[in-house]
């Protein structure tokens, strides 16, 4: 984010900051509401979270102001935070208690492989496209994030109905 920042002036190192700031407080308030949006959302609420994260995405791609790149960031931190505690859940569901430490673990360990190799493949999509363009960059992660939408709503829509009874509440 603060390489978009920079790419199109919009602030100073104070500013990006403050923009990345709104990922945590984001995370924070969907923390706190994911109890209320897995009752309403289930199996669905991972493709939800990740449309909200697309949406914030959308904003950083489109945005050219620090309140647009702000709405951004409270999007994707939003996203995030309900990620991960509905893919624990939903390891939870899946299988027995050694199959939930195993994925768990597995989760964490590629949710920070992830943000190890992002400079690199940011770097590799810069040399693709031959030039440092951080927007392009953007609408790239948008096409990702909706394919990866559509693979998990087919996977769900799959799975035996004996094992989403999990998912049933009185």
């Amino acid at each position: 984010m603060s390489q978009m920042l920079d790419y199109r002036d919009i602030g100073d190192a104070a500013t990006a900051g403050m923009v990345a700031s709104c990922y945590t407080v984001a995370g924070l308030v969907s923390a706190f509401l994911y109890p209320v949006l897995f009752p309403i959302f289930k199996k669905f609420l991972v493709p939800f979270a990740i449309v909200l994260g697309l949406i914030g995405v959308l904003f950083a791609f489109i945005g050219n102001s620090v309140i647009m790149m702000m709405l951004a960031e409270l999007f994707i931190g939003f996203s995030a935070f309900l990620v991960w505690p509905a893919c624990l859940r939903d390891y939870a569901a899946m299988t027995n208690q050694r199959g939930v430490m195993f994925y768990s673990g597995l989760f964490a360990a590629f949710w920070n492989l992830g943000a190890t190799i992002s400079g690199y493949w940011i770097s590799g999509w810069y040399a693709f496209i031959g030039e440092q363009n951080p927007v392009s960059f953007a609408g790239a992660s948008v096409v990702f994030g909706a394919i990866v939408i559509v693979i998990w709503i087919i996977i769900r829509l799959r799975r035996p109905v004996e094992l989403e009874a999990d998912y049933k509440y009185k």
